[in-house]
């Protein structure tokens, strides 16, 4: 047990080692080794805890709502004591489809410790203004909000924050306006926008960034595609072919005929989940889109939309303005093995 490096536990509860009054060895056993702890609910941080998981280096935790008093029972201000911690997960879980406000700022209070690389964040309830304290993490690199993690609908971030952060992840968060440019995220490179329905665009600062190279798009306003295509055309134009606009969308693909061939000319990658029932087709917009340079298809089915899938990209199609085959030998099609 002493050696023990990893403890992956579904939906379990840690005793609290100082309720061991008659167990001597789980009192002064330290797990010295141990790495990593997965999948543990309503967590206690208590500092004889955190003493006997000194090299701690993955924490994943989640609470349940409807057993939350108050933040002050789980102590999770102890978490800046685990100085080799690099992975830190912690998500609410609603009950019956309601989160309830339990980050209230008077009440909760964090401390988070200066190694964390990878911050992932869920249910929480965070106001914006309070990741100012996450943003000042010297080591941050990857940043996940989801589920409501932040409360609010405004986020305006300060210059000197997140100054390493690489990864930017925005899942189904309240957010309708974010007021940024690249030198709030100095060197951003991946930028991950789901379902964040009220979100009206992509702040077009972010088109300036020297790092930037990816942006994933699911379940957004046409206008936030549209301000994706603007920061696309601005990289263009600073000489970076590179860049990656990357649209995984299946109500999206239900409607590209009006929407995905007017807002991806400059898309580079484009990936969709497609259901056979709806679409046999892909818009001859993308058969001669110089932009397009690779195709992923999930759920395909019929035989005749791959078929499709296949002569849009393999070069065999006909330009409108030739009679000769349009050759893009650039081009790629992933077909992933049919469910």
């Amino acid at each position: 047990m002493a050696h023990l490096r990893h403890v992956r536990c579904d939906e379990a509860h840690l005793l609290d080692p100082s309720a061991a009054k008659y167990d001597i060895c789980r009192k002064t056993l330290v797990l010295e080794e141990l790495q990593t702890l997965s999948r543990l609910w309503n967590l206690v941080f208590t500092e004889e805890l955190l003493q006997k998981i000194p090299n701690i280096k993955k924490i994943d935790v989640e609470y349940e709502s409807d057993y939350l008093n108050k933040w002050s029972d789980y102590q999770l201000e102890n978490l800046g004591n685990l100085h080799q911690l690099k992975t830190l997960k912690i998500c609410v879980l609603p009950c019956l489809g309601v989160l309830v406000n339990l980050f209230n700022p008077s009440r909760f209070k964090f401390h988070f410790p200066t190694s964390l690389k990878t911050l992932i964040l869920g249910g929480v309830g965070i106001p914006w203004h309070d990741l100012a304290i996450i943003g000042s993490l010297p080591n941050l690199e990857v940043l996940k909000l989801i589920n409501c993690a932040c409360l609010g609908t405004v986020w305006e971030p300060n210059e000197g924050e997140f100054c390493e952060l690489k990864v930017l992840v925005l899942e189904r968060l309240k957010l309708n306006h974010w007021e940024a440019d690249h030198n709030h995220f100095p060197c951003l490179q991946r930028l991950v926008i789901r379902w964040c329905y009220g979100l009206v665009k992509i702040p077009s600062g972010m088109g300036d960034s020297p790092t930037l190279n990816m942006i994933e798009l699911r379940g957004c306003k046409d206008s936030v595609f549209a301000s994706a295509n603007e920061i696309v055309e601005k990289q263009r134009s600073y000489g970076n072919d590179d860049f990656q606009v990357i649209v995984n969308d299946k109500k999206k693909a239900r409607q590209y005929k009006s929407c995905y061939s007017g807002v991806l000319g400059a898309a580079i990658n484009l990936r969709v989940r497609v259901d056979h029932r709806r679409i046999l087709d892909l818009p001859c917009g993308w058969r001669h889109n110089e932009y397009l340079h690779q195709l992923t298809i999930f759920n395909y089915f019929h035989s005749s939309l791959c078929a499709n899938f296949h002569q849009t990209l393999s070069g065999t199609h006909q330009n409108p303005s030739t009679s000769a085959p349009a050759k893009h030998p650039s081009h790629a099609l992933a077909l992933p093995p049919p469910r």
